[in-house]
Parts: structure tokens; sequence; C-alpha cells
């Protein structure tokens, strides 16, 4: 329709300039004279703009001038729609006879808005303009006007024969309709919207003239609704649904009610629902009817308006339905017996409970507690005693939540009368009630008054049991002398009693019994509640329970209690209980459960105290123990190796304040940490992890809370020989930091722990040297973080082997490719914008490609011959417009280079060739951030560029950072492989998800390749953006494949590409990777150590890698995307070298 012109021509005069100030005259008048002077339309459309605004009767000649310019009018005609005055009406309406097309159009779309009557005679001709965008306006606007006459003139013109004019006829016969409706002339809207009905009109404005002749025939409202509930139009079914649910008109749902039985059932369930809604109690008959019915649907509404209508006087409908029925009815009787509302609601349920068949009785007692009926608490207390072992379980449950102090002699009592084994669902009653109540003295007392008449062995063991988990003084001498009574349940009794007591009194106790081998079976269980007792005892200092522990271990007469020994040990994360595990590793009976319990103490504690922990995980690692135990102390040693650089062993002294001082003024307070010979009392600071980070002092915890102070840090650096080091300091607030007495660094500031830290250069002295730190605290959190990493310096260094050509040392594209741009039978290097021409790498221009944020639209250069002419092209990808393309290659045409799309798919990190579909031909696998997919291209004479691509959608867990193919199943198709796992090509082309192995941030691409020669694929890849390079072992472990992480260097970091090639022709290849510099502009971890290029080796023999270097130091880096191949032609693999830094080629001299 043209009336989204309009808007957008309304879109058009909002974009300028909005501006409200303090109006006077003269302010309007300067406005007006730009109206009349020769300014451009930007000033005059701002002019119209902020007189719409603020505007007076003065404005409207000036802007009825400007109704002629099609370049200002519909800014005019805007400030004139708006302003109240008669003059404003007038100018739109004059200018009508002397404007056309869109100009007029928009002036009739004002006019009407404006709701001008005096129009209405001028745009009745108008309706039958032969511009239909006219025509269209002039029935909205005179929907607007919507006066008799100008629903006389719509009426006659319902039947235009342009449909887009008719349309806007009927939609503004339903605007006067509405607004006759409004006001409350529901005659005169019913005979409009009749006329709407009567003219055939589209179904959705037949469905709104319906809805409307419905709202204001009163006569017939009734019986229309129900016509169409019970008719085939699904349309005005379901605006008669609404209507019903929209107005809760009593006459409606009694028509409903009335025509019930003709009604469908999703109808039914609506008018139960609408009836809910309403709180209508006098429908409650007419719900109880619906509870019948034979749908479940209306049952179930009909149930849940029960539980919202009634008062109680149908709980046992309600009840017997949540005994019989199933699945969602009985879901929605319980939920009705939950939320009745109604003063007698419980007292009903009470007399039922009493009468009720067991089942029912069940209901009611569930929805009792559910309700938290205290006064069923003695109705309760009698079907505890039912002939029903069900009702009694119920009832038991019940009493957990309702009874109370007062009720505790007379649960003891139905314990002593239990049977079978209900005396454990009463213990867990009976504590529930105590511990609530906080009545452990006087249920004590009260078991304690009973215990010496109760001849039921078991229940008497239960009493003892309970006795020992109230833990009131008062018991403890009977239980003491339950543990030599004759019975021997009543011993065990008063063992798991004592087992359970809140302090650590009981502990000799149950040691001395677990000392005497006289009786195994109190021996072992005094062992087991002596392990449980030390476990429970929250103040137990941790030293301590490992002495315990310790003891219990000797004492332990078999393998069983020395596996609970370590069980409990594990939960006790110090160096010491770490330690006590590791002695019983070579333990032959316990060994696999020493391990676990030693490597999760080692996991919780290696922060603290990693070289403590390092070697006896390396013992693990030999031992004869479970292979995913040994995993987990390997991850746990790789992550201790990660992380050593972190200062982990912190003294604190503070906190330190001064009245009136904020942390910013503190920080140049000396205080004493600062004073040489001054008394100061360092503690021991516990470390703890903070996000990636492994050892964050936090002394917010540690120095309970506070602000507008400081604290001080101070640790000791062992190191062999003076060196330089680099410290990375990171610090919530400011920090000062001294190393040897001397300040090495200060930063004055308010702020928290940043991704990024604070870097000093220092100086290790041989022997011990002292790091101090002085952190201030504005408010919240507090503390402190330090790396101390060795200061790498390096001078350039070319591997031995190799020759270092400098092709552009001032290139800063990433990406390279190797191939014969020009067919002279060289190969040449393409970077970016430009290729160089062998053998004197000549540069010529390609293309120009735009940069922003120090990164170039250009990701990757795949060379492949994409046309098929002949001359070899390039396909690539890039981060900023997420684009996939390839760039045509003109030979000798001397014609540009062009670059054409294939998709948009977003943001992606590189591109890779590969094989995908096996047909012999290389496609495109992107590394895209938010989908992930591959492309294949056929060559098509009657497609653009002769060349036809097409997209094929991959599962979108191969979304996000790292990538790579490769068959890794050996069953010859290609795979692909993502950082979560691995995608299984299918014979059909399909794909099935492996999440087999997680590889963190990883680098493009993830290699497949059979490292150890043992026939399978196994994985190498580097952390694109931190330290960290490893390959992952396939295995086949009981006919399952299993993987094995094993780390290759860890000692540079972003590996962010790496590729496979056979450089020193020993029929093998290696693997050439190198360092990305400035990948994120110098965020990265060891953005600013020294760039390098590796190949590695794997000696199959001794499962080793061996680094070679081909360049370091100096500005050689990787970059993103690159080739290994015999550039020079001479036998031998040369490696290219792009990045930030410059383009490099390592030439190979083998041969």
């Amino acid at each position: 329709m043209k009336s989204n012109v309009i808007d957008r021509m309304l879109c058009v005069s909002l974009v300028f300039l909005l501006a409200v100030c303090v109006w006077g005259a003269a302010e309007e008048q300067d406005l007006i004279a730009i109206l009349k002077s020769n300014a451009d339309t930007v000033e005059k459309c701002a002019a119209c703009q902020q007189l719409r605004i603020c505007g007076t009767v003065q404005s409207v000649a000036a802007l009825a001038s400007m109704l002629g310019d099609e370049r200002v009018s519909h800014a005019a005609r805007y400030a004139l729609e708006g302003m109240p005055y008669p003059e404003a009406g007038a100018a739109l309406r004059d200018a009508l006879g002397r404007t056309s097309g869109i100009v007029k159009a928009g002036l009739i779309d004002s006019i009407g808005r404006r709701r001008d009557s005096a129009a209405t005679s001028l745009l009745i001709p108008l309706l039958a303009d032969a511009d239909k965008t006219i025509a269209a306006t002039t029935a909205s606007a005179l929907g607007w006007i919507g006066d008799n006459v100008a629903a006389a003139a719509l009426t006659a013109a319902c039947d235009d024969p342009n449909p887009e004019v008719r349309k806007a006829v009927l939609d503004a016969l339903l605007r006067c309709a509405e607004m006759r409706l409004v006001r409350g002339d529901k005659a005169s809207a019913a005979g409009i919207y009749r006329k709407v009905l009567e003219s055939e009109p589209p179904s959705a404005v037949r469905v709104a003239a319906w809805r409307g002749t419905v709202l204001s025939d009163d006569g017939q409202r009734a019986k229309l609704v129900v016509a169409a509930l019970t008719g085939q139009d699904k349309s005005l079914r379901m605006m008669a649904a609404q209507l019903v649910q929209e107005t809760r008109d009593d006459e409606l749902v009694n028509a409903c009610l009335k025509q019930w039985k003709s009604l469908n059932a999703d109808v039914q369930v609506l008018v139960v629902n609408v009836l809910a809604d309403r709180g209508d109690k006098a429908s409650l008959p007419d719900v109880l009817t619906a509870c019948a019915s034979s749908e479940a649907a209306v049952r179930i509404a009909a149930i849940k308006t029960v539980g919202v209508l009634d008062d109680g006087a149908n709980v046992g409908l309600l009840a017997d339905r949540a005994a019989q029925a199933s699945g969602d009815e009985q879901a929605a009787a319980r939920d009705a017996l939950r939320s009745l509302r109604g003063k007698n609601v419980h007292t009903e349920m009470i007399a039922l409970v009493k009468k009720a068949d067991p089942a029912v009785q069940i209901e009611l007692i569930h929805a009792l507690a559910d309700r938290r009926a205290m006064e069923a608490t003695a109705v309760l207390l009698q079907t505890a005693r039912n002939d029903q072992a069900a009702v009694r379980s119920a009832s038991y449950r019940a009493l957990r939540d309702l009874a109370g102090a007062g009720d505790v002699e007379a649960l003891i009592a139905l314990l002593i009368e239990a049977k079978g084994g209900e005396p454990k669902s009463l213990e867990n009653t009976i504590l529930s009630v105590v511990r609530r109540a906080n009545a452990g003295a006087e249920a004590s007392k009260a078991i304690l008054v009973k215990l010496d008449s109760v001849r039921d062995v078991s229940v008497k063991g239960t009493m003892i049991g309970l006795l020992g988990q109230l833990g009131d003084a008062s018991a403890l001498p009977t239980l003491r002398k339950a543990l030599v009574d004759a019975d021997m349940e009543i011993r065990y009794a008063a063992i798991a009693g004592l087992g359970r007591w809140p302090n650590a009194e009981p502990l000799p106790d149950l040691l001395r019994i677990a000392a005497d081998k006289s009786n195994a079976n109190c021996q072992i269980r005094a062992l087991g509640a002596y392990i449980d007792l030390v476990g429970s005892v929250a103040s137990m200092a941790a030293d301590e329970k490992v002495r315990c522990y310790k003891t219990v271990m000797d004492l332990s007469p078999n393998a069983a209690g020395k596996k609970r020994v370590l069980g409990a040990l594990a939960n006790v994360r110090t160096l010491e209980s770490m330690q006590l595990a590791a002695l019983h590793v070579n333990d032959e009976d316990v060994r696999d459960e020493a391990a676990l319990s030693t490597v999760t103490i080692a996991e919780a504690v290696y922060a603290s105290d990693a070289k403590a922990v390092e070697p006896i995980l390396e013992g693990i690692l030999v031992a004869n123990v479970a292979n995913a135990t040994k995993e987990r102390a390997k991850r746990t040693l790789d992550e201790i190796k990660a992380v050593s650089s972190y200062v982990t062993n912190w003294e604190v002294a503070g906190p330190y304040e001064e009245k009136d001082k904020n942390y910013s003024q503190l920080f140049d307070i000396a205080f004493d940490p600062e004073k040489p010979n001054a008394q100061v009392a360092w503690r021991k600071m516990p470390v703890s992890r903070y996000e990636q980070h492994p050892a964050y002092a936090d002394l917010l915890k540690e120095l309970d809370g506070g602000e507008q102070r400081v604290a001080y840090l101070r640790t000791r650096i062992e190191s062999a020989a003076n060196k330089p080091v680099l410290l990375e300091i990171f610090s919530d607030d400011g920090v000062k930091a001294w190393l040897n007495g001397k300040v090495i660094h200060s930063n004055n500031t308010a702020r928290p722990i940043l991704a990024e830290p604070d870097r000093v250069t220092a100086t290790l002295n041989q022997g011990v040297n002292t790091l101090m730190l002085k952190i201030t605290q504005n408010n919240m959190p507090w503390g402190a973080i330090v790396r101390v990493k060795e200061a790498k310096t390096a001078e350039p260094k070319v591997g031995d082997g190799w020759r270092l050509h400098v092709i552009n040392a001032d290139s800063r594209f990433e990406a390279a490719g190797v191939l014969d741009v020009n067919r002279d039978g060289k190969l040449d290097i393409l970077s970016g914008g430009f290729w160089y021409e062998a053998p004197d790498w000549k540069k010529h221009f390609v293309r120009e490609i735009k940069e922003e944020g120090n990164y170039f639209y250009d990701f990757a250069n795949l060379p492949m011959d994409v046309d098929g002419d002949g001359w070899v092209d390039t396909a690539g990808a890039a981060w900023h417009n997420k684009m996939v393309y390839w760039v045509r290659n003109p030979g000798k045409t001397g014609e540009p280079w062009q670059v054409f799309e294939i998709d948009t798919p977003g943001n992606m990190e590189t591109a890779m060739p590969y094989d995908i579909d096996g047909d012999g031909q290389l496609d495109i696998l992107p590394n895209i951030m938010s989908e992930a997919a591959w492309y294949g291209f056929t060559r098509d004479a009657s497609a653009p560029q002769g060349v036809k691509w097409r997209k094929h959608p991959l599962p979108k867990e191969a979304a996000g950072h790292g990538l790579g193919a490769g068959d890794v199943n050996q069953d010859g198709r290609c795979d692909v492989v993502t950082p979560k796992g691995w995608l299984e090509q299918t014979a059909d082309g399909g794909w099935l998800w492996r999440p087999e192995f997680e590889l963190g941030y990883a680098s493009i691409p993830i290699l497949v390749h059979d490292v150890d020669g043992d026939g399978d694929s196994d994985l190498i890849w580097g952390l694109g953006h931190n330290y960290g390079l490893y390959w992952l072992e396939q295995k086949t472990v009981d006919g399952k494949r299993t993987w094995e992480k094993h780390l290759i260097d860890d000692s540079w970091s972003q590996p962010h590409f790496m590729l496979m090639a056979d450089l020193d022709n020993d029929g093998r290849d290696e693997l050439v990777t190198g360092k990305r510099y400035y990948a994120h502009n110098g965020n990265d971890p060891g953005e600013n150590d020294p760039r390098c290029v590796y190949y590695y080796d794997f000696d199959v023999a001794a499962k080793k890698w061996a680094r070679h270097v081909l360049h370091e130091g100096g500005t050689v880096g990787f970059g993103i995307n690159t080739m290994a191949v015999d550039i020079d032609g001479d036998g031998d693999i040369d490696v290219v070298a792009p990045g930030k830094s410059g383009l490099y080629l390592l030439e190979n001299l083998l041969k």
C-alpha cells in the first residue's frame, strides 16, 4: 500500500534536527526568515521542524509557502499538521489544488490526521482520482475525519475496482465505526460494520468488522458469538473466543454455558478459564459439570477452576481425582487441593481424612502438609496409627512439617509402637520436628524417660541413635553405657549415635572400641563412626583431623576401613592430608582409592604449594593406578607448569588506615612495613582462584572487609643468578612495589582486577630476593595477583640450514599464498594487496584492501583456479566485513583483480582449503564464529563469473575459534575437527557430532595427523591467543576411542597457525608453526615476547618432540594463514612467513 510511502515521508521529515529552546517572537521570526531565504533544504526542513514544536499562527503563511516545494513540503505540512490554529488547516486545504503526486498525498494525509471536517467536500472527489496513491490516502484521511458525510462517501466507494484503494476504504470505514462505538453511538457503528461485512472484504477486515458488530449490536451479541463458536469458520471462532476472554461478559459466558454441549473442547476450556478469571462462584455448578467431561483438557481446566472458586465444599471431589486420576489431571487436582481458599477448607479436609478410603486419605494428608495446616497435627497423629502402611508413611512425612515441640512425646510414643522398618521414618520425623522447634533437650529427656521400658530392640536402638543425633549432653552417659550393653544391636546403635554427635567429645570412646580387636563387628563400626564424627565436626582444625585419620588408618583391620579413611581425607584439603593419602598409593589393597584421594586434594592445594605437590603427582603417574586418576594428575601437573610463574607464598600485614584519609591519600603514607627496623606482624596469606588466575591474594576476605585502607603483601623469590624478570602485577585497587627495599613500581589508582596487568621489568639478585606490595582499598573487592616471568631477550637468529629473505619488511598483511601468478613457471608470493614476482620478488599491486582496527579485510589467500581459465585465482575470508570471497586473476589482460562475494556468514578468523566432499577439488572451510559451513563450487558458463558456489551448512558445534579437517576415523572421508569434539562425515554426506575432547581456544587449523605412526589419526593444535602447543593421541581402550593430551611446547605464546611439511626430506612431515605477532593489538599473553618460527619433529620411539629454529628474535612472525612449498624448485620445502611485522621467506638450504 502507498500508505507505506506516506510513512516513509514522515520518517524523512523526522530525521532533521529537534531542538527545544526558549522561544520568543524574535526567534520565531528568525526561523520564518530562513524559510523565506535562499537557505538550503536541510536548513529549511530543520526550521519547519522547530516551528512545529514552538511556532505560532505567525508562522502559518511562511510554512504554507513551502507546501509546493517538493523538497520541503513534507516538513512544512508536518509542522502545520500539529498546529491548533484554523489558519493551519486552511493553508493545507488551499494547497490541495496546486499540488499533485506524492506532495498532494502528503497534504491529504495531514488534513486527515487533523480531522479537518471542513475539508471533507474537497476530499470526496479525490476518492476517484486516477492516481491510486491519492485515492487510497484520501480514503484514509476521510476515515480519520469520520463524520457522517465522510462515512457516506466511503460507503459508496466500497466496491472500488482497485484492490489497494478498496482496502484503504474498508480500513477507513472500520475507523469511522470504531469512533462511533467509542462515543456510544452503537447503532451507527453497527450499520457501518454491517456494510463492511456485506462488501465481501478480505479475511482480516471481515473478522475486524464482525468483532465490531458483536460489540455494537447488544441484541445480537450472544447469538453471533455462539454461532461463531459452534461454526466452521476458524478465524471467527478464534475471534469469538478472544472476545469471551477479553470482555468476560456475563451474557456471552451464560450463552456459552447454555450451548455447552455444542462447543468444541478448546472453547469449553476457554470458557472455564474465564469463569476462573472472573472468580464467578455462582458458576461453580457448571464447572463441576465440566469436571465430568469426556475431554481430558476440559476436565483439567475445570479441576483447576474448582481450586479457584470453591471454598472447601468440594474437597472430596478434588481428593478423589487426585487419588484416582493420573498425569496432568492428577497434578491439577493436587494443585487445586493446595490452592483452595476459604476458612473451612482445613476443617473439611480434616473431617474427610477421618473417614475416607486410604488412597484419598493419602492425598489429603499430602495437601494438609503442603498447606502447612498445623491444626491437622492431632488427626495426623491418629492416622499415623492407621492399619495401612502407606497412610502411616504419609502421616509421618506430614508430621515432619506440621508437628511442634508439644507433639514430641506423642511422636516418641509412636516410635515405641512402630512396626517393621517404620522406626527409621519416625526417627527422621522426630529429628525434623526437634530441629525446627529447637527442642533437642526436651526430646532427649522424653526418650531417656521411656528408654528403659522399651523391650523391642530395634525400636530401642533407634531411640539410642536419636539421642546421638540430638546431641544433648544429658544423653552422653546413656550412650556410653550402651556401648557395653549385652545386646549387640544396642551396642551398634550406640556406636552409630556417637558417630553423629555434634562435637568431638565422644571421639575417645569410639577410638577405644576401634582399638579393641576382640569384637570385629564393633571395631569396624566404631572405626566408621569415628571417621564420620571427625569429618562432621566443623570446629576441628584440619591438622587435628589429619592426625585423627592417621590414627584410625593404622587401626583399620581391612581394606574397606582404609578406603573409608581415604575417602574422608579427600575432604580435608591440606598438604598434610595429601601426603598421608600418598603414603598408601603403593598399598595394593587401596592404591586406587589412595591415588584418587591424593589427586583430589592436590587439585585443591597446588596453588599454595606447587613444589610439594609436584613430586607427589609425578609419583601417581608411574604408579599402578587407574588411568582416569593418572589423567587428572597429568592435568594438574600441566596446570602447575602453566601457573608456576604465579606467586603463591605470600605473607600479609595490616590493614592500616588513618582517620579522614582515603585510599589515594594513604598511598603515600609510610606505615610500619615501609619503615626500616619496624616490628611488623607478618602472617601467612592464602591464595585462591580468580577467573583464569590460580593465585589471587584476596585481602577483602582475609582482612574481613572494610574500605579506605591499605595492606602489605610480602614474598621471597629465589634466583640462581642475577637475571632480568618481567613482573605482571594485577591489583585492586592501587599498588606500590618494592624489590629488595627499592621502589620499582607505583600506580595510585582505583580499579578492579583488569585483563591486562601492570608490567614491570626488574632484576633479581642471586640468592633470596624480597618483593613487597602495598595494595590500597577504595571499596568492595581488594586483592592482588603477581606473575614473575623471565624477561625474554633474543638477538635475531636464523636456524641452521636456512636463509632469510625479506620480501617486504613494511607489509602488515597476515596471510600469504604461493602461486604462479603470471604463468612464467616460477612460484610467486601473494599477500594481501600485492604479489611478489619470483625470483627477485618485485612488488606488484593487486587491489586496495580496507584496514580497520589494525586488521586488514584479508585473513586468507588460498590459491585455486576458480573459474578454470588457467590463471590461478585466490579465495579468502575476513573478520570485519564477514565475507567469504574469491579474487580473479586477470592474467595478461591488464584488468584489475576483481573481488566476488561468495557469502557473508559472519566474523571469521581465516579460511582453509580442504577437499571436504572427496571430489578431487579443493573446497573452502572458513572458521566462522557464529555458525559453521563449507563452500564448494562448480564451473557453469551460465552462472555469474562462470562459477556456481554452494554453501553446505555444518552442525552448530563447529562454530567458534578453532577448526580443522581430516580423516579422524580412517574411513576415507574428510571429517571436521573443533575444539569441543569432531564431526564425523557419514557415507551420505551427513554429520555425526562426537564430543570427545576439549581443546580450548584453539588454533586454525587444528591438524589431523598420525603423530606416533600407529595408524590412527591424532590431533595437533595450539592455544591461538595464549601459551601452549599440544597434541592429542588417539587410542582404543576396550574397543572405545579415547584421547590423551600431551604437551609439545609452552615456552612461547600465540601459535595461531600451523601446518605439516617434510622440511628435512626424511619422508615424514614436521610440524611448522610460529608466533602470531600483535594478534589482539598487544593484549594477548606473551604479546611482547620475542617473535619466533619453529619446526618440530617427533621421535616415535621416545615419544618426544624436538624443536628446531627457523627464525627467532627480530621481526619474523607466522601470521594467520600461509604455506610451505618448494618455492625455488630446488627439491626442498621453503616456508613463507607473513605477519604484522613484515613478509618473509625462509629458504631451505638442504639442497
